[in-house]
């Protein structure tokens, strides 16, 4: 029935909404007129908009908009950005909602160049920020390196962050372990220090012998070391898998960093299971006195009541 409203559509949408609107089930209905409005945005975009924007509750107007959105992006992208561009224009307290929509349907249909520079040039819009991050976390999860190297061509700093914040997102969402491979040729800094931590609290979540050979495998430094920190302090993999926890904070190369990240690990497996933690500290082969006097403090630590 979709498909027939659809071909229906091409040439009368009044008739086809006529008969989408016309169903009784109300779930169906909704399918059937967002069918005719993909179809009629194809060739009209702004009447299928006007149409949706009289519809007289705020939900229906925004799942047909969306409708309208999708329908005007398989035609033509960039005929979908200046929808968007028009529409929040000319109604500012729905602009997120409509750049969103224009963002997700762009996204969906592969046009991620479009919807960055949707978001790149949306003149200072409030939500501008939030439309990058959400271009780059949808572009990420299938083509991670594209995103990354137009992310290159986002000068805007503010862009820029938002942008990079999205890219790690999406990227440990869909491959941590290639995002942590491209860290590790990123310069020193914030950004990489970020994209490792990022990537490695996923990964060791869904392959720990493997990650943590990865880290292994690095020069030692700095940013290594915070990733270290990070992923030792996981409720869950203390919860879990005490001993590898254990085995990354005792990776760490900076003294400091690696009696305040024994001192953490220790009170979170005391909180867990006091027996466990005191095995740990027994047996454990620490590296030196102070090691296992920290982990000894995290161990003796007084309970905290929230």
């Amino acid at each position: 029935m979709a498909a027939w409203l659809e071909k229906m559509a091409e040439n009368d949408p009044a008739g086809a909404l006529n008969l989408a609107l016309a169903e009784e089930n109300g779930k169906t209905r909704d399918q059937l007129r967002d069918a005719v409005l993909r179809a009629w945005s194809k060739a009209a975009p702004e009447a299928a908009a006007t149409w949706a924007l009289h519809q007289p509750s705020m939900e229906d107007r925004l799942t047909a908009m969306s409708a309208v959105f999708e329908g005007t992006t398989m035609r033509d992208p960039g005929t979908a950005v200046r929808l968007a561009q028009k529409l929040y224009a000319e109604t500012p307290a729905l602009a997120p909602d409509y750049g969103n929509m224009a963002i997700a349907m762009l996204a969906k249909h592969g046009a991620y160049e479009a919807a960055m520079q949707f978001a790149m040039h949306a003149g200072g819009n409030t939500a501008q920020g939030s439309w990058m991050n959400s271009a780059f976390t949808m572009w990420a999860q299938y083509q991670p390196e594209f995103a990354a190297s137009a992310l290159l061509r986002v000068t805007n700093p503010e862009l820029h962050r938002e942008a990079f914040l999205g890219l790690i997102a999406g990227w440990t969402a869909a491959d941590p372990a290639g995002l942590a491979n491209f860290a590790k040729s990123m310069p020193s800094g914030e950004n990489r220090t970020e994209a490792m931590q990022t990537s490695l609290l996923r990964w060791v979540s869904v392959d720990p012998v493997k990650a943590s050979a990865w880290v292994d495998s690095l020069e030692p430094g700095p940013e290594v070391d915070q990733a270290a920190a990070a992923v030792a302090s996981i409720p869950s993999l203390i919860r879990a898998n005490p001993d590898t926890a254990l085995s990354w904070a005792t990776s760490i190369t900076n003294p400091e960093t690696r009696a305040a990240t024994l001192r953490e690990l220790a009170t979170q497996l005391s909180r867990l299971d006091i027996a466990a933690a005191r095995r740990v500290l027994a047996s454990a082969a620490f590296s030196s006195p102070a090691d296992r006097a920290a982990f000894s403090e995290g161990v003796n630590a007084p309970p905290t009541f929230e």
